[in-house]
């Protein structure tokens, strides 16, 4: 393998360059276009934050050429980092609606991989929403009337609460639970435990959080 002098891949240049030519011809070279950077991202993560994050049409256009291109070579969607965390996580923390859509008409479950090892893409969503709409502008905390509990009732009523007063509304978190995705206290009972036990992404798949054993909730009591 070919590797430049920073420890990056070719492949990685020409995604840089978004050099379609150059990817089609290193990848019949015998580079795997599945391979990761040195921080554990496919190469398609790196296509998919350049389209992300073009700075206009023409060039959203050819970078979303590349991401189709890297697809037919034989790149998926649905690979996940060294993490186990989605390539929806990206485009949700930029709030770019049209990438997270895209990505998922193409296929990509927001069920499967992570945020964070112990969080779901839906609670990245709806936290990064609440953050970004409302605590970073210095607005006050969201406090939903009494009965307003569940994922869906909440959104809609934070989405009535901002369209009326002229704020930005919850579109991916809506997206998002239109495509199944489910909040961490939703995948816990789904596998077969109580909403507030919590899981994490382990070994390829959800799991419901162990309980700590008497030993360990003995030590913490004696060091508190």
């Amino acid at each position: 393998m070919i590797v430049v002098e920073d420890g990056q891949h070719p492949l990685f240049e020409a995604i840089d360059n978004a050099d379609l030519a150059e990817i089609a011809r290193l990848v019949a070279s015998g580079a795997d276009v599945g391979m990761r950077d040195f921080v554990g991202e496919p190469a398609i993560f790196k296509a998919v934050t350049a389209a992300e994050f073009a700075e206009d049409g023409d060039e959203r256009e050819q970078r979303m050429d590349v991401v189709r291109g890297l697809m037919e070579l034989g790149a998926s969607l649905t690979a996940l980092d060294d993490n186990g965390r989605n390539i929806l996580v990206g485009p949700i923390l930029g709030l770019r609606v049209d990438m997270v859509g895209w990505l998922l008409e193409q296929g990509v479950n927001p069920n499967h991989g992570c945020a964070e090892p112990w969080e779901t893409i839906c609670d990245l969503a709806m936290f990064d929403y609440e953050h970004e709409a409302w605590m970073a502008r210095g607005l006050a905390p969201l406090n939903p009337p009494s009965g307003v509990e569940n994922p869906d009732a909440w959104l809609a009523w934070v989405d009535h609460e901002a369209a009326q007063l002229g704020y930005l509304r919850p579109t991916l978190p809506l997206l998002l639970r239109q495509h199944g995705a489910l909040t961490g206290a939703e995948m816990a009972a789904k596998l077969g435990g109580t909403p507030q036990q919590g899981v994490e992404w382990k070994r390829s798949a959800w799991r419901l959080k162990e309980a700590p054993s008497i030993e360990s909730v003995a030590g913490d009591l004696n060091h508190g």
